[in-house]
């Protein structure tokens, strides 16, 4: 027999990551809200979502959404793990322009080995998601080879689909939209190459490289949350 559709869609978690303008977390929490968002959580980084102008922009959302402040990517990513999401990356760039200059990161899940990017130029070769995550291989590394990192596929643009059918959704489903000043943290990429997700891009035209995170958030919760309602 055929397999059946799922009867009701995946919950949306939106996770912000670095969010530091206090217009624009407040304006995502209302587009979150408006969107049928099932929650957001805000990492490390973020500007608090209770001071005054957050709650000013947003308009009320605040208490129509459940909204979670996380004290670390550990915490975050074992309860998105647990529940069985797929993480996925609002990013309009190569992971390689977001490693920072002068910053040491840690990478607990990838032998604690210690990314130094004004040191050590990192690489990335175009490696696929499904195949096997165990070799060596499917890491970038530097041209010493002392240091690895996830490599994720190209990304994709938000209007393409992001799953093959509904019967590929997964149980739940996670975005995370990063700061404009500093973007996606290394912690985002290794999350989405874990869970298996994809790099989602909003293309520009007339030559702006980019849109605010409340206008990127908004285009891609309304967009997924209507391709998600089969």
């Amino acid at each position: 027999p055929p397999t059946p559709l799922p009867t009701t869609p995946p919950p949306i978690i939106l996770i912000l990551d670095g969010i530091r303008d206090v217009g624009n977390l407040g304006s995502i929490i209302r587009s979150a809200a408006a969107s049928g968002c099932h929650g957001i959580v805000t990492l490390p980084g973020c500007a608090d979502p209770w001071g005054i102008r957050p709650l000013r922009s947003g308009m009320g959302a605040h208490f129509r959404i459940p909204l979670y402040q996380c004290s670390s990517w550990r915490i975050a990513s074992q309860e998105l793990c647990d529940r069985g999401a797929v993480v996925f990356l609002a990013d309009n760039t190569l992971p390689s322009e977001r490693v920072p200059d002068a910053v040491e990161l840690l990478m607990e899940n990838y032998q604690e080995k210690l990314i130094k990017s004004k040191k050590h130029k990192l690489t990335y070769p175009h490696l696929s998601n499904t195949a096997d995550k165990n070799k060596e291989t499917h890491y970038a590394s530097t041209e010493n080879n002392d240091y690895s990192f996830p490599v994720l596929e190209p990304s994709i643009p938000y209007y393409q689909p992001w799953f093959q059918s509904p019967i590929t959704l997964p149980p739940c489903i996670a975005l995370v939209v990063g700061g404009e000043v500093s973007g996606l943290s290394l912690e985002a990429y290794q999350l989405c190459y874990t869970t298996g997700g994809r790099r989602i891009k909003i293309p520009m035209a007339g030559g702006v490289e980019s849109i605010n995170s409340a206008m990127a958030a908004t285009i891609l919760l309304f967009h997924l949350r209507n391709n998600i309602n089969w």
